[in-house]
């Protein structure tokens, strides 16, 4: 019998910050994760590594930036130099165990885990993605209605989805919903699993990632029309980031016909539907939590929840994702419940995605292995208020970037229109300062002092 503990990773894809509850949202609806905050640790200044889903997650899994991995869109493979952690747990002794999203590339390509029951969740194709097979196994009439087509990608075949901006309705009744389905399969394990071995099971849920397609009673959570809106004028920073039109115009564009000739309406019913795909994944989280519970596992297990990146989820009148540096995108949600350690912390100091594994190893009295750039966050867990960053680091497509706790800088790789934000004077991002005078001296300072973390010659 080991006496290390077991370690429960639940992760959703696309989950802001700013669109739970126990981070201050009072229109959604997430019980089970406010609890779990009321019970560990909540990061209210944790921040992504990249608002895309790839590269963030290879930074999770590697502890490694993605400057460092040489990574940037959701095309890039997993990198030989830099290998998984997770092996290095089941090395230890660990049981290990994936569900769900992991969208690493190739897409099974997860090295360390004993067991993998793997969905993209009818987003993009996996091969031999198991819950189109399950799926199929519940009702062979599956097969020809399955909405997402192997090759091409979906949204190459179908033209109407962009125009709806990925707001659809989905016929699936709530038990063969994916989420459902890899939260069962989750439960199953923590049921059938060796009880004289620690787990680790990495529970990737897949959204509330768009297509914005929540099943009943999700569907209908919310009223659209009782939801509040960010105050007009929307889309105030589209000038500020002119260069990346091209990857979201139809998010700072007008959204004129033959997109969206209401507006408004459409955003209120995606909104909605958003919340409900947060609501729903709360409550597939919350039955695999009760299972522990039930299995006295609790005692004895840390989890974590956390999300890849953030989403605009109605911020400037918008949805979607891919604005480097906008806080939108990369400010996620990070709770943490440990058990004998306090609870009820409210830690304000800056952390990152890549802190998560050397923070797991840590917890689990494993030395931190050498390749990971985060650190661990164990002082911060047991309440070290004044544990934290001076900067955290991040990337996209086009960009790279830095935030403090007063600023935000972001340098694109093209050489043109960087980004310099005072985030006390200008907490939404809206006022571009480099653009205004592309000599501020603010700039050039946080330019030398990302440039230096990255060379590998500085610390955050």
């Amino acid at each position: 019998m080991s006496d290390r503990p077991n370690i429960l990773y639940l992760y959703s894809d696309q989950h802001a910050a700013h669109a739970l509850g126990c981070y201050g949202n009072k229109e959604v609806r997430t019980p089970n994760l406010d609890q779990l905050a009321s019970q560990g640790a909540r990061f209210e200044n944790a921040f992504s590594q990249c608002a895309i889903c790839a590269p963030s997650r290879m930074s999770i899994y590697t502890g490694c930036y993605p400057t460092t991995l040489d990574v940037r869109d959701n095309y890039c493979e997993y990198p030989d130099a830099f290998p998984p952690l997770v092996p290095q747990l089941r090395d230890a002794g660990y049981a290990t165990a994936a569900f769900g999203k992991m969208h690493f590339n190739p897409g099974r390509r997860c090295a360390g885990f004993d067991l993998m029951r793997l969905t993209r969740g009818g987003h993009i194709s996996l091969p031999d993605d198991d819950w189109r097979v399950w799926l199929i196994e519940q009702d062979p009439a599956y097969e020809k209605r399955w909405p997402y087509g192997h090759e091409p990608d979906f949204f190459d075949e179908h033209p109407e989805f962009e125009a709806n901006r990925h707001l659809l309705r989905w016929d699936l009744p709530p038990e063969h919903y994916v989420d459902t389905w890899v939260a069962n399969e989750a439960i199953e394990y923590l049921q059938s699993r060796q009880q004289d071995q620690p787990f680790f099971m990495w529970v990737g849920f897949t959204r509330p990632h768009d297509p914005y397609i929540p099943v009943a009673p999700y569907d209908n959570l919310y009223d659209p029309a009782s939801l509040p809106l960010w105050p007009q004028p929307w889309g105030s920073f589209r000038h500020n980031t002119s260069s990346h039109e091209h990857l979201c115009r139809h998010r700072l564009e007008d959204f004129d016909h033959p997109y969206h000739p209401d507006y408004e309406g459409w955003l209120r019913e995606a909104l909605a539907a958003y919340y409900g795909q947060v609501s729903l994944i709360d409550a597939c989280m919350g039955r695999v939590l009760a299972s522990l519970d039930d299995l006295g596992l609790a005692d004895n297990t840390v989890v974590l929840y956390g999300t890849d990146h953030g989403e605009f989820a109605g911020r400037y009148g918008l949805m979607g994702k891919f604005i480097a540096g906008n806080d939108s995108m990369i400010h996620v949600p990070m709770i943490w419940r440990v058990p004998g350690m306090s609870a009820g912390i409210r830690h304000a100091g800056l952390v990152e995605n890549v802190d998560t594994f050397p923070t797991l190893f840590d917890l689990a009295g494993l030395p931190i292995p050498e390749q990971c750039q985060g650190r661990s966050l164990r002082p911060a867990i047991e309440g070290d208020s004044a544990y934290g960053k001076d900067a955290v680091y991040f990337r996209d497509m086009g960009s790279d970037g830095m935030r403090t706790a007063g600023w935000t800088w972001v340098r694109r790789v093209d050489g043109n229109e960087h980004e310099l934000y005072d985030l006390e004077a200008d907490p939404n991002q809206e006022n571009n300062l480099y653009k205004l005078d592309p000599n501020h001296p603010k700039a050039a300072e946080m330019d030398r002092r990302m440039t230096a973390a990255m060379a590998g010659t500085a610390t955050g």
